[in-house]
C-alpha cells in the first residue's frame, strides 16, 4: 500500500519518461562535461599514466574530477 493511498491524499503524479527535471537537467550537463573532459584528455600530450589517471579521477568522481581536470588537468599539445 502506497503512503498516499494510506493517508488518503489523491494525488499521485506520475513520471512521464523525459520529464527529467531540474536534477535531471544538471546529470547530463555534467555527464557531457565528463565526456568532453575524458576526450581532452585522452587528446592531450601527457603520459599515459596520467591520462589514466585523470580518466579515472573524471570517471569516479564526476563533479569533482571534472573541476580538478579544469584546473590542473593536462592541457592539449595545440598553442
Amino acid at each position: 500500500m502506497l503512503d498516499s493511498e494510506r493517508s488518503g491524499n489523491p494525488k499521485i503524479r506520475s513520471m512521464p519518461a523525459m520529464d527529467f527535471g531540474f536534477h535531471g537537467l544538471v546529470g547530463l550537463l555534467i555527464l557531457i562535461g565528463d565526456i568532453w573532459a575524458i576526450i581532452n584528455i585522452l587528446q592531450s600530450s601527457a603520459s599515459n599514466e596520467k591520462k589514466i589517471l585523470w580518466v579515472v579521477v573524471v570517471a569516479l568522481l564526476p563533479l569533482i574530477g571534472l573541476i580538478l581536470w579544469y584546473f590542473m588537468g593536462p592541457r592539449t599539445g595545440k598553442p
